[in-house]
């Protein structure tokens, strides 16, 4: 059985990384998924088959993990790479791939247009609104004892939007100035995503939306795009690990506790038991499990995540009549955690496997989609606006990487339409100054 495995293993591996080499030579953001899978799931299961007992965390549950069950995952994984090609090279076939590759990539770079630089900045201000909001609740106490539960609890609808669609949308700006030049800019920028993040807490994830143009845009320009490829594939744990201890500052109370963290960084980052370990490449024992116990999980393989991402421009709060179905991530989290409640992401293929099982051709037909439409939207967006459409595909990528889909699809649509409605308007109001 472990013989069976390292072929499939083999052999996925290498047509993720074709598939990622593929994507990078194109400056595709779609790059981001296959990197993510690679990273998160393929390369840290390379020593699973002497793994006896497996869980992911202390509150997730412990089962005895076979080498069958492994084999199955990797076949699994095989047949949706295969079904993926297959359907993906079919689109692109009958519908073109566009206009989309690395010399457009290079073209938005020298482009001397700046139309929406300022629309953008204003965007991005508007995350100004959250923090004064929590100023007026808690004056100065914002910058001693606010911690993320105050964050979650205390925010109205309109700051918790703001501060993160806007973070989202405004994140491949920073790349756009640094290219320019404008290194002032694009510092002041980011310190403002930093401050507003040690501040008022959240995700890590507006921060790595605006890391990843600068880590991607440095491979696909690179004379060396093999190499280092290969070398961020192999170096993700350490980056993981510095993401995961941003995380930890974040649910830190208090700039003291926050500073003495930052004086213990080493210590903290790989000799302390305090969650600080990377748990992204944890993920795939949830999915392990998943498949080891699928027959026994009646919730499983309805199609309801997928059917929920079809729904995904109807608010569930205007849904009286319950068209769209609850979010699948809580159901996952209470298989695999049961007693609490989250929402998981067992990995790309862990989450297609939940909700469909084995019949996965329609999330392999939109995944191929998704695919097609990337190379013919970013096209549709130049100069300083192509960037933010860009970086929001690809956090789009890298949290589909990761198996949440859902969220992240509605923030890319909503982002785009933001973007393009910036770019009708600044282009209408240009032309009109001709």
């Amino acid at each position: 059985m472990i013989l069976f495995f390292y072929i499939f293993y083999v052999v996925n591996c290498a047509a993720v990384l074709s598939l990622f080499l593929k994507e990078v030579r194109r400056a595709s953001p779609i790059a981001v998924l296959w990197f993510g899978v690679f990273a998160f799931f393929l390369l840290p299961s390379f020593f699973d088959p002497f793994v006896d007992r497996a869980g992911q965390h202390a509150y997730s549950v412990v089962y005895d993990l076979s080498t069958y069950t492994l084999v199955k995952v990797q076949l699994y994984v095989f047949l949706v790479l295969l079904a993926y090609f297959l359907c993906s090279q079919v689109l692109f076939k009958v519908f073109g791939r566009g206009e989309y590759d690395l010399e457009y990539f290079k073209a938005q770079l020298n482009s001397s247009d700046e139309n929406g630089k300022y629309a953008l900045f204003c965007i991005l201000l508007l995350v100004s609104f959250s923090f004064f909001e929590v100023f007026s609740k808690f004056g100065m106490g914002v910058f001693g004892g606010f911690g993320f539960v105050d964050r979650r609890e205390s925010l109205s609808l309109i700051s918790g939007f703001l501060l993160s669609y806007n973070l989202f949308i405004c994140a491949g700006f920073v790349y756009w100035l640094f290219s320019r030049g404008k290194v002032v800019a694009a510092s002041g920028v980011f310190v403002f995503y930093l401050l507003i993040y040690l501040i008022l807490g959240g995700s890590r994830q507006p921060l790595i939306v605006v890391i990843l143009p600068f880590v991607f845009g440095f491979i696909f320009l690179s004379r060396h795009v093999f190499a280092y490829s290969v070398l961020l594939c192999f170096s993700y744990t350490l980056i993981a690990k510095a993401l995961q201890f941003m995380l930890y500052l974040r649910n830190l109370s208090g700039w003291d506790a926050r500073l003495d963290a930052f004086r213990d960084f080493f210590n903290i980052l790989f000799f302390s038991e305090e969650a600080i370990a990377s748990n992204e490449s944890g993920l795939r024992f949830a999915f392990y499990y998943f498949v080891q116990e699928y027959e026994k999980i009646q919730s499983f393989g309805g199609f309801s995540y997928l059917l929920r991402l079809a729904f995904f421009w109807l608010p569930s709060r205007f849904d009286p009549v319950g068209l769209k179905p609850p979010d699948f991530e809580y159901e996952m989290f209470a298989v695999f955690m049961p007693g609490y409640v989250g929402t998981m992401h067992p990995t790309f293929f862990g989450t297609l496997f939940a909700d469909a099982g084995w019949f996965f051709l329609p999330w392999v037909l939109f995944i191929s989609v998704l695919t097609l439409m990337t190379y013919r939207i970013l096209p549709k967006f130049n100069s300083v606006l192509f960037f933010p459409a860009w970086a929001l595909f690809a956090y789009a990528y890298m949290m589909m990487a990761r198996g949440a889909i859902y969220g992240p699809f509605v923030v890319l649509v909503l982002g785009l339409c933001v973007l393009y409605l910036v770019q009708r308007v600044t282009t209408f109001m240009s032309n009109k100054r001709c």
